[in-house]
């Protein structure tokens, strides 16, 4: 019985706890520490990288990051983007008539390695009640726990290896949503300020019929002539397999009479040596007359069984053009534009300045044909067959942007 009490006593219960939580702890060896210390640190050499060269990584990291790595402390606001929960519930305890009512302390609950262990936001934290008075301080110094304290290590070596290579220097000339612009880009797209930065090489010019078709699709623009167009063509595709249908049927039709020309003029042969052997065999065999009806029997039956007319094939085409007229084109998307922007850049937002900033090249890759637009990320440049319609070049685009996949970091 002493044993069990001993067992079963606070100071013992805890001791085994703690026990518990080294040993769980003790998974990850400090050499695992120090390497992912070091990943952190390359992380924020990349960032760093990215700005310094201009390249615009998809990386979405909330806008407190920015404020950290200027040295700007975040708040509730930015707490509300990364937690919107938490952030709610401390804007009701900040709104609430009597604070006491959460019936909270200065000490919150984590989960650690599958274990809840309680963290004391300042001195005593838990034996501190939250009131009216000092809830305030409660949320400064939740906030400062969850964007500092709980991410010192980690975040610290993400700024060494973020300064290492721009250095102070954005600290006084940037905002943090201006460093994040910096990173990700714009998520604005004006095609229009691309169109007025672009140039051509290889026979093209911007007064190129394959050029302003280029550009009237991807700014949705004379919709309505491309689809008088796509009828138009449509109906002339419709009018040459019409009269190749019909050619195909004459050819046939002449094809058959001359077959059945041939049959009857071999049925005439065979049926007069017929009546030629029939007779010989009347004269010899008297013993076996043989009556007219007979021999007309034997005649019919040969002559129908040869001169039936055989089926006539199906007319067979090599492309089928439907029945049906062209529905409108649909408008080129904002998902439409942001695949064609990652075709060519290999980033699907515009860089601080807008997409004038791009300077796009658009390249003549040949006459028309069935070939799919190519591009060259590293140098923006896009090479386009000279399309000659409007509908061909809709289709070959957006087929080269939605089964496309280039460099980029994963």
């Amino acid at each position: 019985m002493e044993k069990e009490k001993e067992k079963d006593s606070p100071q013992i219960k805890q001791q085994i706890q703690k026990q518990s939580q080294n040993i769980q702890q003790s998974y990850i060896t400090k050499e695992d520490q120090q390497q992912i210390l070091r990943e952190y640190k390359l992380i924020g050499n990349v960032l760093g990288l990215a700005i310094y060269n201009s390249v615009l990584l998809d990386l979405h990291f909330p806008q407190a990051l920015y404020k950290k790595l200027l040295n700007i402390q975040p708040n509730l606001k930015d707490l509300e983007e990364v937690k919107p929960e938490v952030a709610l519930s401390l804007k009701k305890l900040l709104e609430a008539d009597d604070a006491q009512l959460f019936d909270l302390t200065f000490s919150i609950t984590k989960k650690s390695f599958g274990q809840i262990i309680n963290i004391d936001l300042c001195a005593n934290g838990s034996e501190i009640v939250v009131t009216n008075q000092n809830r305030e301080q409660f949320v400064s110094l939740y906030i400062d726990w969850y964007f500092n304290k709980a991410i010192q290590p980690a975040f610290e070596q993400f700024k060494i290896g973020f300064n290492d290579t721009v250095g102070d220097l954005l600290h006084h000339i940037v905002s943090p949503s201006e460093l994040q612009l910096l990173v990700i880009g714009q998520s604005a797209l004006d095609f229009e300020e691309l169109e007025s930065t672009t140039q051509y090489d290889g026979g093209f010019d911007k007064k190129d019929p394959t050029i302003r078709k280029f550009w009237d699709i991807l700014n949705n623009r004379n919709l309505q002539k491309e689809h008088r167009q796509m009828v138009r063509e449509w109906e002339k595709d419709l009018q040459e397999q019409e009269a190749e249908e019909q050619k195909i049927k004459e050819q046939q039709k002449n094809k058959l009479n001359q077959n059945d020309k041939e049959q009857l003029k071999k049925d005439d042969i065979e049926k007069q040596e017929q009546n030629n052997s029939d007779l010989q065999q009347t004269t010899q065999s008297s013993s076996q007359p043989t009556t007219v009806q007979s021999l007309l029997d034997k005649s019919s039956s040969s002559s129908s069984s040869s001169s039936s007319s055989q089926p006539t094939p199906p007319v067979k085409l090599k492309h089928k053009v439907s029945k049906h007229a062209p529905l409108p084109p649909k408008l080129f998307t904002e998902e439409d534009k942001r695949r064609f922007l990652h075709f060519v850049t290999s980033s699907s937002r515009a860089p601080i300045g807008g997409l004038k900033e791009i300077r796009m090249i658009i390249q003549r890759n040949g006459p028309d044909s069935d070939m799919l637009p190519t591009a060259h990320t590293c140098f923006n440049i896009l090479l386009l067959p000279g399309y000659k319609s409007r509908m061909k070049i809709r289709q070959k685009l957006l087929t080269a942007i939605n089964n496309a996949e280039g460099f980029g970091l994963r």
